[in-house]
């Protein structure tokens, strides 16, 4: 669970999740969500891919912070499916979206 503590840096329902930051440049980012869960990608698997201006991005060289819902949680009978945080969109049920805010 990401920051359980609703009285830390709480902003209608939206907490600080991650920070990451680069010394050397000083750029500092800071993520916020409402989500209960985060996924951390860290590019492992890339190899030599050819981005902007010819740039060639190495393992490790990327990284992406997808906050979401717990993969598991329709299984998990006592954790936020049964609060329903329900992530199912089942047909005629009058909901056709699913978001979180970031």
């Amino acid at each position: 669970v990401l920051n359980p503590d609703p009285t830390v840096d709480d902003r209608d329902g939206v907490n600080e999740v991650a920070i990451l930051s680069h010394p050397p440049s000083g750029r500092i980012m800071r993520l916020f969500t409402d989500a209960p869960g985060l996924q951390v990608y860290t590019a492992n698997y890339m190899a030599d891919v050819v981005g902007k201006g010819g740039m060639k991005y190495k393992q490790w060289q990327g990284i992406a912070l997808e906050t979401q819902h717990y993969p598991d949680s329709i299984g998990d009978v006592s954790g936020e499916f049964a609060k329903g945080a329900c992530v199912i969109l089942e047909p005629g049920s009058g909901q056709d979206s699913y978001a979180h805010r970031v």
